[in-house]
């Protein structure tokens, strides 16, 4: 069950996750699942590279030019690898509609640049499908 939502002004992610990573430190066998969901592969791009550097967690990035994963056997082996995954909105919300992913294996769960949740939008349909039923 997703325990937080944020949505973050452009590029306060940073700052975020740096309060998961302490919150993550505490709890001693329970691993913190982190999913950054982004509008633009370059937002993607920059998130990946800044995380990695200034966190000791787990960062892997998803978009759809770079990785798709057809079955859960194959994403599970990924979700155990990461703690943090930045995904483009289009992308999560497919990995959603194939039972990929479920929000109940999710911590954290930050929009960025939230100004794109609206209308038909991929972040307005993650939330109306998957989190408000």
């Amino acid at each position: 069950m997703i325990k937080w939502i944020f949505n973050e002004p452009l590029n306060s992610s940073r700052a975020t996750i740096s309060k998961a990573e302490r919150a993550n430190m505490r709890k001693e066998y329970k691993k913190f699942k982190i999913f950054i969901i982004v509008n633009t592969t370059s937002l993607l791009q920059q998130l990946t590279k800044q995380l990695k550097n200034l966190t000791i967690l787990k960062v892997a990035k998803y978009h759809g030019n770079e990785t798709k994963y057809t079955n859960s056997k194959e994403w599970n082996k990924e979700f155990v690898k990461h703690d943090v995954f930045i995904i483009i909105a289009k992308v999560f919300l497919e990995y959603l509609r194939h039972g990929l992913v479920q929000m109940s294996l999710i911590d954290l769960l930050i929009f960025d640049d939230c100004d794109f949740a609206s209308g038909n939008s991929d972040y307005n349909n993650i939330m109306k499908e998957y989190y408000f039923q």
